[in-house]
C-alpha cells in the first residue's frame, strides 16, 4: 500500500512538472496558475472581510439591544415619535393614515386601520425602545374602500420582514454558518457509510451549494437539469395561460 502511494505521488509530481515546465507552453501555464492563485487569495480575503464585518455588526446590534433592555433609559418624545413612525412603516399597509402622539413615553395611535393589522401594529410599536405604554383609538375597517387613503393599493396586506434564512439573498454571516453546517453534515454522512449517511452528505452538499452560490435550491436544481431557472414572472405567465379560457387561448 505504501509503495503504491509512493508510485502515485511520483507520477503526479512528474505530470505536474511536465505540465508547468514545458518548453513551449510552460511559461504561459505558470502565469495563469499564478493569476488564479492571486484571484483566489483576493476573493478569499474579501469574503472573509465581509463575513467578519457582518458578524461584528450583528454582535453589536445584539449587545446594544440587550443593554437597552436592561437600562430602559428615557427617550425624547421627538426621537420616539420618529422610531414609532419607522416601525409603522415596516408593518402597516398605509402608515401615513395613522396619527401618532407621544408624551413621556406613552404613545397614542389613532386613525383608520384594517382589522387584521391591529395586533401586528401593536406588537411592533410596543417593541420600540423607549415606549412605556400604547393606547389605540383605531377605526377598524374590513375593506380598503372605506378609507380614501387606501385607494392606491388594492392588495390590502403587508407582511412583516422575513428572517434572513427565509430570504432569497443571504447575508455573508448566514452563508458562512449554513456552509459550516453543510460541511459538518457531509463529514458526518461520509463517516457513517450507509444510506442515512448518504442522505446527510447529500443534504450537506445542498447547503454548501446554497451558501456558495447564494441561489435558491430550486434554481440550483434547474441549473443542474441544464435549463434556465424560472422566475416568479414566468410562473405567473404559465398560470395565466393555464387558467385562461380555451377560446381566449386560441384567439391569442
Amino acid at each position: 500500500m505504501r509503495q503504491r502511494t509512493v508510485w502515485l505521488s511520483s507520477l503526479g509530481m512528474g505530470a505536474a512538472t511536465a505540465f508547468l515546465f514545458d518548453p513551449r507552453s510552460g511559461s504561459r501555464r505558470r502565469h495563469r496558475l499564478a493569476d488564479a492563485a492571486v484571484h483566489v487569495t483576493n476573493l478569499t480575503t474579501r469574503t472573509a472581510g465581509a463575513i467578519g464585518r457582518d458578524f461584528r455588526n450583528r454582535t453589536r446590534g445584539v449587545l446594544a439591544s440587550a443593554r437597552h433592555r436592561v437600562t430602559r433609559e428615557m427617550v425624547d418624545d421627538v426621537v420616539l415619535h420618529e422610531r414609532v413612525r419607522a416601525a409603522l412603516g415596516r408593518v402597516a399597509l398605509h402608515p401615513h393614515a395613522i396619527t401618532v402622539k407621544v408624551h413621556d413615553g406613552r404613545v397614542v395611535l389613532d386613525g383608520p386601520i384594517r382589522a387584521g393589522e391591529k395586533y401586528r401594529v401593536l406588537h411592533a410599536v410596543r417593541s420600540v425602545e423607549g415606549v412605556r405604554a400604547v393606547e389605540t383609538r383605531f377605526d377598524r375597517h374590513i375593506q380598503a374602500a372605506h378609507a380614501p387613503s387606501w385607494q392606491d393599493d388594492p392588495s390590502g396586506r403587508r407582511t412583516a420582514p422575513k428572517p434572513d434564512i427565509l430570504r432569497r439573498d443571504w447575508a455573508p454571516a448566514t452563508r458562512a454558518i449554513v456552509g459550516a453546517c453543510g460541511a459538518a453534515l457531509v463529514v458526518s454522512g461520509v463517516s457513517r457509510r450507509n444510506r442515512t449517511g448518504a442522505g446527510l452528505a447529500a443534504a450537506g452538499a445542498g447547503l454548501i451549494a446554497r451558501a456558495l452560490t447564494n441561489l435558491p435550491l430550486r434554481h440550483l436544481a434547474a441549473l443542474a437539469a441544464d435549463r434556465k431557472p424560472r422566475t416568479d414572472r414566468d410562473f405567473i405567465r404559465m398560470r395565466s395561460h393555464t387558467l385562461a379560457p380555451r377560446g381566449a387561448a386560441r384567439s391569442s
